[in-house]
């Protein structure tokens, strides 16, 4: 087992306990971790291709967007900002992976 085998399990462990004794903090820490992707999401789509946006894609893709970061349960925002990826992929979007 090398180092980087032992700081993952560590990081696991942490997470599972946190979940387990600090299940409030760790919402709020699932919650920021979602909001920076969301908000890296959100970047990206205004300098790539917002412009290139039908009137009524953009009307929806604000729409969507505002009532995602709204959103205060983790799963339900994860799955939310997978929709979201989904949608404009329907427009015919691409995102870059992670």
């Amino acid at each position: 087992m090398n180092w980087f085998d032992i700081v993952k399990i560590d990081r696991e462990e942490a997470q599972r306990l946190g979940d387990k004794y600090a299940p409030n903090e760790m919402q709020e820490f699932y919650l920021d971790k979602n909001l920076k992707r969301m908000k890296k999401i959100d970047d990206y789509v205004r300098e790539n291709f917002y412009d290139k946006m039908e009137e009524h894609q953009q009307k929806y893709y604000d729409m969507f967007y505002d009532t995602t970061i709204k959103e205060t349960d983790p799963e339900k925002f994860k799955m939310a900002r997978r929709s979201l990826i989904s949608m404009l992929r329907s427009f015919g979007y691409e995102l870059p992976r992670r």
